[in-house]
């Protein structure tokens, strides 16, 4: 019999891991709850063979429950959930927090259930994008030996790659998730101000990011990051990131901050690249640090 599948949460994550296990990973079908009944309907639909219920309570009785709420919340639903009959012993408990480990569940040991952890390693910003360009991507896994075999299995089946993740290692990895997707995202959204502060027009500036963002994408996964950097602090051109510090003050002052922060690490990867002298990379240091050159 194909296990059962009962979701808390209605957010991107839990609509696209929900829709790829119905449609792909075995599961014979899904219960959603969420803060709303609207909100998990909405969320049954982009799933699939999928129901919607008003609460926790109404959840039937399911092998695979998947917790795809705040991290916040992951612990409070926990003991909600031990609180009720529903979660049998064998039954497998994982949440989808990166930063966190599944002893948030630990609420749930008294029910005999097996918990785990399974967090996609990728933006879902559209659930839909994410389901069809999910083949490949790296699924992080923790927690107890049989949930975590469990887990892998279903990655696997969904098209991804499981990759056991140390549980003392979440945390840090997913502040290492924040800059490589949520602050590159903030990084392609200064480049984008600047860009209009420039003058320049939208479809100028969409050609801009789809030529250099992914080039140096590219260069990253072929070359590594040190041997990827390239521009004026990787040239050791300690007047032409002077000059750009003063353009941004005087066009986009709230912008400079970021600019230098990253300058001061760029400055560190040429250090690394060893073809910039110290005494550039000191005068860039000073730069990037405000205190003159």
């Amino acid at each position: 019999m194909s296990p059962r599948l009962n979701i808390i949460g209605g957010g991107k994550v839990a609509q696209a891991l929900g829709g790829l296990l119905v449609r792909q990973g075995g599961v014979g079908w899904a219960a959603v709850c969420s803060r709303t009944l609207l909100s998990a309907e909405r969320s049954a639909r982009c799933i699939g063979s999928a129901s919607a219920v008003g609460g926790i309570e109404e959840l039937p009785s399911a092998e695979l429950w998947m917790v795809s709420v705040p991290d916040r919340e992951i612990s409070k639903v926990a003991v909600a959930l031990a609180e009720r009959s529903a979660v049998k012993p064998g039954d497998v408990v994982f949440h989808v927090s990166g930063a966190h480990t599944a002893e948030e569940l630990k609420a749930l040991r008294q029910r005999g259930a097996l918990l785990g952890s399974l967090h996609p390693v990728r933006s879902i910003a559209d659930p839909a994008v994410a389901i069809s360009q999910f083949e490949g991507t790296v699924c992080a896994i923790e927690g107890d030996e049989e949930a975590a075999q469990q887990l892998a299995q279903l990655v696997r089946r969904i098209g991804g790659v499981a990759l056991q993740v140390p549980p003392a290692a979440k945390l840090l990895c997913h502040a290492g998730h924040v800059f490589a997707s949520n602050y590159l995202v903030a990084v392609l959204d200064a480049a984008r101000q600047l860009y209009e502060a420039a003058g320049v027009p939208p479809e100028a500036i969409s050609a801009f990011f789809s030529s250099i963002a992914r080039g140096a994408l590219e260069n990253v996964s072929i070359l590594g990051t040190t041997a990827a950097l390239t521009g004026p602090v990787a040239r050791g051109e300690v007047e032409l990131v002077r000059d750009q510090v003063a353009a941004i003050d005087a066009r986009a002052p709230e912008l400079s901050g970021l600019y230098c922060a990253l300058g001061l690490h760029a400055a560190g990867i040429a250090a690394r690249r060893g073809e910039v002298s110290e005494e550039r990379l000191d005068a860039l240091r000073r730069i990037c640090l405000r205190q003159g050159a």
